[in-house]
């Protein structure tokens, strides 16, 4: 729900082919500052976690209620701020 425009956005690397080498592990993550396992969850396992997150923000009011929930889209007049107040921490529980 970023209301910035990313700009410089990049493929992540795969560090799968690592996984039998934990000091190539570390240096990749040390190196780049992330892992990234390429289908480590499943999809829809992925996309349960995606409704689950969307239909908290939807009880917070940040959604679009006319569109799909899955999309995401943020309500046109929200305005959300990452810290103490708005829900966030309701959010993360």
């Amino acid at each position: 729900m970023s209301m910035v425009e990313m700009k410089n956005l990049v493929a992540l690397e795969d560090a799968t082919p690592l996984l039998e080498d934990p000091s190539a592990l570390r240096e990749f993550a040390r190196r780049e500052g992330y892992l990234y396992f390429h289908r480590l969850l499943s999809p829809g396992a992925l996309l349960n976690l995606r409704e689950k997150a969307l239909a908290v923000c939807q009880a917070h009011g940040w959604l679009d209620a006319n569109a799909p929930l899955l999309e995401g889209r943020v309500r046109e007049s929200a305005f959300a701020v990452e810290g103490l107040e708005g829900g966030w921490p309701e959010f993360y529980k």
